[in-house]
């Protein structure tokens, strides 16, 4: 009864102003995600584990502040953990191809819940050595990027295809939500004397907890593994993986054209916050409002991108909003103050949201099951290979120009590359 609850909750609250027919809303064949109980599960598990990392990150951001030398701690635990990442996509495909996915996310959380366990114990304990935090986040970045792959691979085994937009705007929904309030109750928390980071991090181990009970109720329909990948090393999986990529002249099209435009969409997190300074001679509330604007439209965005529904079939609709979204980017630099500003910020902030849940529903219904966990794992390798060449080259470019200029000729560029996806 919950699940149908839940899922009437969302047809009122992501259908208001369309017409919809009861009896088709309805009917088995074409369920909404929160009528399904494998998704519901996921869902909430993860809601829960969501909010304790967004609560965590903002706690373990301020210990590391208060330590000695801790802009060099900051630095190295961000390249530990990126590195990480990045060592770790490269297996995880090949993994979550190959094992029950379904476990894999089991495990993980279960292991990243006790990870964050020992930390605060440390922490409780004032025992927690540097040494200590390097190594613990290490191991938690190679869990992540594990778990992160089983996740977006386990989605099309519990949902009918025709809900994997539904369900992303769901997921992508939640994160958003926990992003905007994890900071501030992190911050509350690590304030009060009887909780502080030892108390956050036992909230956070509490919360991988519901997240691995969420996923032990799911049971995906998943293909099972053959005796030839069995047999198979995880180095040739992952090379078999690469060759189905390559092979698929679209699925290959379509990476490589959302790997160029993050490479170019990824400066916008440190132009933002110039533009905001330089430009508009806004204070850090007048950012952080800015922020709060583009997160509120990507909520909105995500709800439309689910009632859009089958439409994400239709790849055409992914090159328009990326177009879009370039567009509205234009247009905060040329707006001359706040209120133009934050109007294209929640613009560009719906767009950025629709896209994202399109784009990888497209991807969930095109690729292959057996290569699905290996697909999305090139897809994050590349980015994360991408990210750091792009803050870098953002970094240099504000510093030799204005930041005016780098943000016209970043968004430019990017709607440029945006309108070649019509050729796609």
């Amino acid at each position: 009864m919950i699940f149908r609850c839940l899922g009437q909750i969302y047809v009122i609250v992501c259908t208001r102003g369309y017409h919809y027919n009861k009896a088709v809303i309805w009917n088995k064949r074409i369920y909404f995600p929160f009528n399904n109980r494998d998704f519901t599960s996921l869902w909430l598990g993860q809601a829960f584990s969501q909010l304790g990392d967004a609560i965590f990150n903002i706690a373990i951001t301020w210990f590391i502040l208060s330590l000695q030398n801790s802009a060099e701690v900051m630095a190295k635990t961000m390249i530990i953990l990126h590195a990480s990442h990045l060592a770790a996509f490269v297996l995880s495909g090949p993994l979550v191809d190959r094992f029950d996915r379904r476990k894999i996310m089991l495990y993980t959380d279960l292991l990243r819940g006790l990870l964050v366990l020992i930390l605060g114990l440390y922490a409780f304990n004032q025992e927690l050595k540097i040494w200590n935090l390097y190594l613990l986040t290490l191991i938690d970045g190679i869990l992540t990027a594990l778990f992160s792959s089983a996740k977006i691979a386990i989605v099309p085994s519990i949902v009918a295809k025709e809900d994997f937009a539904r369900a992303n705007a769901l997921n992508i929904s939640a994160a958003s939500i926990c992003g905007m309030m994890g900071p501030a109750v992190g911050g509350l928390l690590i304030s009060l004397p009887a909780v502080g980071f030892p108390g956050v991090s036992m909230i956070n181990s509490a919360t991988f907890l519901l997240s691995a009970l969420g996923i032990s109720l799911i049971r995906p329909s998943h293909r099972g593994t053959t005796p030839n990948e069995i047999s198979e090393g995880l180095w040739a999986s992952f090379a078999n993986g690469f060759r189905y990529v390559v092979s698929d002249r679209g699925v290959l099209r379509i990476l490589l054209y959302y790997a160029l435009l993050s490479f170019l969409s990824t400066p916008i997190f440190i132009l933002l916050a110039l533009f905001a300074k330089d430009v508009l001679n806004v204070d850090a509330m007048g950012l952080g409002l800015i922020d709060t604007t583009w997160f509120a439209g990507g909520l909105l965005g995500a709800s439309l991108a689910g009632v859009m529904g089958k439409k994400y079939r239709r790849g055409i609709y992914v090159v328009y909003l990326f177009i879009a979204e370039g567009i509205a980017f234009i247009f905060i630099t040329v707006s001359g103050h706040m209120a133009a500003a934050m109007a294209a910020v929640f613009i560009y902030g719906l767009v950025a949201a629709m896209s994202a849940i399109l784009l990888r529903s497209h991807l969930q219904s095109i690729v292959r099951d057996q290569y699905r966990g290996r697909f999305f794992s090139f897809m994050y390798l590349i980015t994360d290979w991408l990210t750091p060449v792009a803050m870098g080259l953002t970094g240099f470019a504000a510093v030799t120009f204005v930041t005016v200029t780098v943000m016209m000729w970043s968004w430019v560029s990017f709607t440029i590359v945006a309108l070649s996806g019509f050729f796609i």
